[in-house]
């Protein structure tokens, strides 16, 4: 009898012990996950994607998010677009203004197009993107509505 109360008891033991602290290292690399955008950009006749992933100060409000996105992504448009402004509506439909400060090829400009919406589009509760392209003089080059599924990439380099 005390053979079979010793197993039970040690039994009882190990399952009580599996199982600590697991599940809070998981939701917290969840969370810290889900407030990370990936940036792309234009290189040469490809999207490529940035090393690092950016952390978003405000992931719950779109346009905080969308302001900080554009801020990072500025810095990596190595092309002849000027970003010039963003407007937010209560739908949360996404217009950009650029200014084309030098001549770029329609392929260039297409991928820069891909990957500004293939950034943007991480952001939560963005439903559409208007990229508008005008000239220095003001007048409107291109005029272009995109929605998450627009662009379809079949290699985005990492």
């Amino acid at each position: 009898m005390k053979k079979y109360f010793k197993t039970i008891l040690i039994c009882i033991l190990a399952f009580s012990l599996t199982g600590c602290g697991k599940e809070d290292k998981v939701s917290v690399i969840d969370e810290a996950s889900a407030n990370t955008i990936d940036i792309y950009y234009q290189d040469g006749d490809q999207v490529v994607k940035d090393k690092e992933k950016y952390q978003l100060k405000q992931p719950d409000s779109v346009s905080a998010s969308l302001e900080e996105a554009m801020a990072v992504l500025v810095t990596k448009i190595d092309t002849g677009l000027e970003y010039h402004t963003y407007m937010l509506d209560a739908e949360n439909n996404v217009a950009l203004e650029f200014v084309l400060t030098e001549e770029m090829t329609k392929e260039e400009l297409l991928l820069t197009k891909a990957s500004i919406t293939e950034t943007l589009f991480q952001i939560e509760g963005i439903n559409s993107i208007k990229i508008k392209i005008m000239d220095n003089e003001g007048s409107v080059l291109d005029d272009a509505l995109y929605l998450p599924d627009s662009f379809y990439f079949y290699d985005i380099i990492p």
